[in-house]
């Protein structure tokens, strides 16, 4: 209650000076609080300023975590002069930044305690969005001088200063270098840390179908980061895979056979899976599939007789590795003997090299 009465003073004094009737926030994706449905806390031994020490895992309707928050509340003037910063920061499950929100009343002051206008929320929220930030490697006393260091304990430097460097103020809201730096490092610091820490005892296979469902590539890889043996058997888990890698860039397929041809899934990637997502491949990722392969005998048997009748005209540097993988993995199967025969009198040198040596070495093996 003393926070609003402050607040309500505060407003007099400037006389004139219009807010939002409604709580000021900003969202990535779409996102609105009133997805929540439930909250559930949890304790973070956080060693930064701001006095909650946790984070808020945001539940929809069918207990599917949608987001996670944490309160900002925390003096931002030396000597009082000047509205704190009260918000909650929000995060994607992933630790991806989300938003901000402020309860109705609450506002942010820039310089000379002048309001920030919805440009300015606008600008922050943008700001804020962006990871690769120099704000990372900007130093607390570049923006103010002379203060303590921004992870200090009780720390309530001046955070609405109007003196900021000209190499820094691309990166800041004018009239609120420090808020703006405050805020980014918060969003970037511990908080998004504890996240993927927390975000682990909610892992689901719907929880991660969803993600793969999200268009944030990021999300996508997240949920791809997180997936074990086990998702490998849900066929529609697996069907949304395909098709993220038939529609995905490399970035994304790389993310995607990254996931999927780790030495212990060997014996849970169907062959028939494998070989659709060969056909697909663009020569990078084909290179990456066989390479897998060779380190994977038991898998290689399974998909080599599929995946040699998939190949058209291939590159000579596929052929040859198929013919290594044929040779490592000791694949008999009738179909690929006549293949590699056929490789045999390759106009290409090094196919048929490689296709002699393999005829080689089955017949003693």
């Amino acid at each position: 209650m003393q926070r609003n009465c402050w607040s309500i003073g505060f407003f007099i004094l400037l006389g004139g000076l219009s807010v939002p009737p409604g709580g000021i926030a900003r969202f990535h994706g779409g996102f609105t609080p009133e997805k929540i449905a439930r909250r559930e806390k949890h304790m973070v031994a956080f060693s930064d300023h701001v006095p909650d020490k946790s984070v808020t895992m945001c539940l929809d309707s069918e207990g599917l975590p949608v987001a996670v928050s944490r309160t900002v509340m925390t003096e931002v003037c030396k000597k009082g002069e000047c509205l704190p910063v009260y918000l909650k920061l929000f995060w994607t499950v992933s630790g991806a930044y989300l938003g901000f929100a402020m309860e109705p009343g609450e506002v942010l002051t820039k310089y000379d305690h002048a309001l920030f206008d919805a440009q300015d929320y606008d600008r922050l929220h943008l700001l804020l969005g962006d990871p690769l930030s120099p704000l990372a490697n900007v130093e607390e006393r570049d923006i103010v001088p002379g203060a303590p260091s921004v992870g200090k304990q009780d720390e309530q430097a001046d955070v609405t200063t109007g003196a900021t460097k000209k190499d820094i103020a691309p990166y800041t809201v004018g009239g609120a270098a420090y808020t703006t730096y405050a805020l980014w490092h918060l969003v970037y610091g511990e908080t998004k840390d504890s996240i993927q820490v927390v975000s682990r005892n909610y892992l689901t296979p719907a929880l991660k179908l969803s993600f793969l469902r999200n268009s944030s590539v990021r999300d996508k890889m997240w949920a791809l980061s997180v997936i074990d043996f086990q998702d490998l058997r849900s066929p529609e888990l697996m069907e949304e895979i395909a098709k993220n890698y038939r529609n995905g860039e490399g970035y994304l397929r790389d993310g995607i056979l990254s996931a999927l041809l780790q030495k212990e899934y060997a014996g849970f990637v169907q062959a028939n899976y494998l070989v659709s997502l060969f056909g697909m491949s663009g020569f990078a990722q084909k290179r990456a599939i066989l390479k897998k392969l060779e380190e994977s005998p038991e898998l290689a048997r399974d998909c080599i007789p599929r995946l040699v009748e998939s190949l058209a005209e291939p590159a000579p540097q596929l052929v040859v590795m198929v013919l290594r993988v044929v040779r490592k993995s000791v694949v008999k199967d009738l179909q690929v003997k006549k293949w590699v025969e056929i490789q045999a009198v390759s106009e290409d040198a090094d196919v048929s090299l490689a296709a002699m040596e393999c005829i080689a070495y089955l017949d003693t093996h």
